[in-house]
C-alpha cells in the first residue's frame, strides 16, 4: 500500500513540474498589420528580444487581411477582459501591450518569465524609439522653417516690393 501510494505520488509530482514547466516556456502573441510601419518596426527589433529569451514562443497574426485572425484577436483579448483596434498588439501572460512598446514588452516578459537570459543593452531599446523621437525632431524643424517663411517672404515683400 505504501509503494503504491508513494509511486502515485511521485506520478503526480512528475506531472505537475511538467505543467510547471510547460507554463514557463515565454510567449508572445503578436497582432500585427501587413502595411503597418510600427508593425515593421516591432518585427525587425524581435531578433534582439528572441537573443534574450532563447526559448520564446512568437505566434504572429496578421488581422489587417484575416478575418480569421481579426476573431483570434478579438476572442484573445475578450479572454483578458480588453480590447483593441490598433496594432502591434502584444499579449505576454496577461498582459496587453498597443503599440511598438520595447520597454513594455520586456517588463512584461520580466514579469512573467524572469529575467532574461541574455541581457538587452538599453541602447538595443533605446535606438528603436530614437527612430520615432529623430522623426518628431525633423517634423518639427520643418513646422519652423515653414512658419519662418510665412514671416520671411511676406515681409520681403513689404520692405523690397515698394515701388518708388
Amino acid at each position: 500500500m505504501k509503494k503504491t501510494l508513494l509511486s502515485l505520488l511521485f506520478v503526480i509530482s512528475l506531472s505537475f513540474i511538467s505543467i510547471t514547466k510547460a507554463q514557463k516556456i515565454p510567449t508572445l502573441d503578436l497582432f500585427h498589420g501587413a502595411e503597418c510601419p510600427h508593425c515593421h518596426k516591432e518585427m525587425k527589433w524581435l531578433p534582439t528580444l528572441q537573443k534574450a529569451y532563447p526559448d520564446l514562443v512568437i505566434n504572429k497574426y496578421e488581422v489587417w487581411h484575416s478575418v480569421e485572425n481579426q476573431k483570434r484577436m478579438k476572442d484573445r483579448l475578450k479572454e483578458l477582459g480588453q480590447s483593441s483596434t490598433a496594432v502591434p498588439t502584444n499579449i505576454i501572460g496577461e498582459d496587453v501591450i498597443v503599440g511598438f512598446n520595447p520597454r513594455g514588452i520586456m517588463a512584461a516578459m520580466e514579469k512573467y518569465y524572469g529575467p532574461p537570459a541574455v541581457a538587452i543593452t538599453n541602447e538595443a531599446i533605446s535606438d528603436t524609439n530614437n527612430a520615432s523621437s529623430q522623426n518628431k525632431d525633423d517634423s518639427e524643424l520643418w513646422i519652423i522653417a515653414i512658419l519662418a517663411l510665412m514671416v520671411i517672404i511676406p515681409a520681403t515683400f513689404l520692405v523690397f516690393g515698394k515701388k518708388k
